[in-house]
């Protein structure tokens, strides 16, 4: 053996639990980050549908424009979270979806600089496959951010991506016109922290490994050759199983008039109170509209009043809305809608055997009011 390897080995070794240690700390820290950032984006998505509801429809092209980056940042925030606890159940998504929001985020740099190019051989959407669509996207990030730093350098750098369905899966190449990759590259490249990249944008050694991991918990598969002109990544994703349609019925705005009800908010943010508060007496019409900025402070109230819908924060400090449900009395458990930033498997189980509704900060305020509307319509009619 020759002198020193031993050494350098282990200095790599504990570089590499270092980062393993700093990935599991991040991991930890993320459903906080993402319960305190759904409660300010759901926020200022809550003020800007008011004001559009209150302005004449030519005049609302810049808030529309906060409600779509609302949206969008609703969206990204639940893509870390599910890329975190990297979930290992089928939930059907959408290849299209994947890519058209992975090419929206990376909008910035193919402008322009690269001829990209996506076609699918049906002439129509993708069937349903066994990966959720967050999951595709971080596959197909992962995919199209490589190939964009493959063709970096080129005059006339192009990407090419093809979908193609298959009797059980559907199949998705990458190709990119970038420089071939030597066989002692190919062979390690689904190896944890491994990387070519260098500088400040070198890579993590992390992006195939987590899409090959994630792919092959859904059935599926990844794989990469040298072609003709270029490098091709061919991802394979199973078909979903058919999936039986529990979509909620969409209510028209005339059925959004809650007049009559009386609406307890509780939680702990001020923001997300006062919000929702506008939300239900300006649009929603509402009778009354009070708040709590804890699971204790509402107990208390309720021992004296009585309310017809309740929105109650899952998450909050002292006593939680789980608890805080457990501990209402059983016809006002009913008139319940659960507030969420954040889902964890615990969380979720809880809500599922409440069968009470729930909704994910950043919602709108259709949802808001729907959700409203069916539980107050529990005990009113």
């Amino acid at each position: 053996m020759l002198p020193g390897l031993d050494k350098k080995n282990d200095v790599s070794d504990n570089a590499n639990r270092l980062d393993i240690d700093r990935l599991a700390s991040l991991g930890g820290m993320v459903s906080e980050f993402v319960h305190e950032m759904n409660n300010l984006v759901g926020g200022i998505r809550a003020y800007a549908e008011l004001e559009v509801a209150e302005r004449p429809a030519d005049a609302n092209g810049n808030l529309k424009k906060i409600i779509d980056g609302c949206r969008w940042a609703g969206s990204l925030a639940q893509a870390i979270l599910e890329f975190s606890r990297m979930p290992d159940k089928d939930i059907p998504g959408s290849v299209d979806d994947a890519i058209a929001g992975v090419l929206g985020l990376f909008s910035y740099r193919i402008q322009n600089a690269v001829r990209m190019r996506y076609s699918c051989d049906i002439g129509g959407a993708t069937p349903p496959v066994a990966l959720s669509t967050v999951q595709l996207q971080i596959v197909m990030a992962n995919l199209i951010k490589n190939a964009l730093d493959a063709t970096r350098e080129l005059n006339n750098p192009e990407i090419h991506i093809h979908s193609e369905v298959m009797p059980h899966a559907v199949t998705v190449t990458v190709w990119n016109s970038g420089p071939t990759i030597s066989d002692t590259t190919m062979g390690r490249m689904f190896t944890p922290f491994f990387t070519t990249k260098s500088g400040a944008d070198g890579g993590t050694g992390l992006g195939l490994p987590i899409a090959r991991r994630l792919l092959r918990q859904g059935g599926g598969d990844i794989s990469v050759a040298n072609v003709a002109d270029g490098v091709a990544f061919k991802v394979v994703v199973p078909l979903a199983k058919p999936q039986i349609d529990v979509s909620k019925p969409v209510l028209s705005r005339q059925s959004y008039n809650l007049a009559g009800c009386r609406v307890l908010i509780v939680d702990d943010d001020e923001s997300i109170r006062r919000a929702l508060q506008l939300v239900m007496t300006m649009v929603g019409k509402a009778q009354a509209a009070d708040t709590c900025s804890s699971g204790e402070e509402a107990l208390r109230l309720l021992e004296h009043q009585s309310f017809d819908a309740l929105l109650l924060d899952l998450r909050m400090p002292g006593c939680s809305g789980q608890e805080t449900f457990e501990r209402l009395a059983e016809p006002m458990r009913h008139r319940v809608v659960f507030l969420t930033g954040d889902i964890d498997p615990a969380a979720a189980d809880f809500m599922a055997q409440s069968r009470q509704p729930f909704l994910y900060k950043p919602f709108n305020n259709h949802e808001l009011l729907s959700a409203v509307k069916s539980v107050a319509a529990t005990d009113r009619n």
